[in-house]
């Protein structure tokens, strides 16, 4: 509970924070404010733009939605409610070449999930697109503003998320693991004075490019010892030279009972990932939900070499891979149980 150094203005959580009427951290001094987060972060960010008036400014903002268990707030709790999300193609997979930790991952009935199936996903996945909904709605705020503020021309707005989620796909409600539901991410960018409306980039862009892109954007210097790369030239719809072709993915275990892992992915869509016990491969062009693990088929032998290869130039396939960490169970106090009526529509 103290104000942030390097930033004018500060506004934040303690952890994950709530939907409903948050604790924040407002530079320095703890407040519960009443309402709904996500439009509240809002109110906080459109207040630090209006003190700036015609000064260049950075703002970054990062919603809590649509975090889970979702809270969407009153306006949208009956957004589509008269439709039947379909589950995805491999809401159903069978794990039984799968090692005991990737079965445990569903067994722990992550969000109630086993215990009313078609009721709890439907729930689920509806509140998780309304919390979306929500933070659209108030993305849009922010846009009305800068055009009001005659802002728009000259400011970049970059929108992304931190990780990708699981809806089922895989038996699988969280992230982490490679698959591609987990690692890919939007990356949106509305910056008028260099980007033309509706153009598409296919390169493989990294969260760590941001900080490169931001700086450049800003005309200051990039440090040389900086990782990533920065995406102007994809945003002004320019070729870059030397773009990475492949991205390394790594994640130390932590308490969702998931072991080290490491991997690769490349641009022409193959993907590595080993384990401590089992290795994953698959060619994304041809299975494209990522069922045929191809790891240990000798026809593809020759290709996981070189996918190895890469990895260790990337610098990864060489470290100690340590076992699965202990499952911390929702129960303990790093997450918010869910409310006794989290089924009930």
């Amino acid at each position: 509970d103290v104000p942030r150094p390097a930033f004018d203005f500060w506004a934040g959580v303690r952890g994950q924070g709530e939907y409903l009427n948050p604790l924040l951290n407002i530079n320095g001094r703890t407040a519960k404010i009443p309402g709904y987060a996500t439009e509240i972060f809002m109110d906080q960010a459109l207040e630090f733009i209006a003190g700036k008036r015609n000064k260049p400014f950075f703002l970054w903002l990062g919603q809590k939605a649509p975090h889970s268990p979702c809270t969407p707030p009153k306006h949208l709790e009956r957004l589509y409610e008269d439709i039947e999300v379909p589950k995805p193609a491999t809401y159903g997979e069978d794990h039984a070449d799968k090692p005991a930790w990737f079965v445990e991952q569903h067994d722990h009935d992550y969000f109630h999930l086993l215990l009313h199936p078609n009721a709890a996903y439907q729930k689920y996945v509806k509140d998780f697109c309304r919390t979306i909904v929500s933070a659209d709605e108030q993305l849009g705020r922010l846009l009305k503003t800068l055009d009001e503020r005659g802002l728009a021309e000259d400011t970049a707005v970059i929108h992304l998320s931190d990780n990708g989620h699981f809806l089922g796909e895989h038996q699988l409600y969280s992230k982490m693991l490679m698959y591609e539901e987990s690692i890919r991410i939007p990356l949106i960018v509305r910056y008028p004075r260099l980007a033309p409306a509706g153009r598409k980039c296919d390169d493989m862009v990294l969260n760590l490019d941001l900080a490169p892109t931001v700086l450049e954007l800003a005309g200051a210097p990039i440090p040389a010892d900086m990782e990533g790369r920065s995406f102007r030239s994809q945003v002004a719809g320019q070729p870059a030279r030397g773009w990475r072709r492949s991205f390394r993915y790594e994640y130390y275990c932590s308490t969702w009972g998931l072991p080290d892992f490491d991997g690769v992915r490349t641009a022409d869509g193959w993907k590595y990932c080993r384990f401590r016990d089992w290795e994953q491969m698959y060619n994304l062009k041809e299975d494209p939900t990522e069922v045929r693990n191809l790891a240990a088929d000798p026809k593809y032998a020759g290709k996981k070499r070189e996918l190895i290869a890469e990895l260790h130039r990337l610098g990864g396939g060489t470290r100690l891979l340590r076992p699965p960490c202990p499952y911390k169970r929702r129960s303990e106090p790093t997450h918010t149980p869910h409310p006794p009526d989290f089924l009930k529509q």
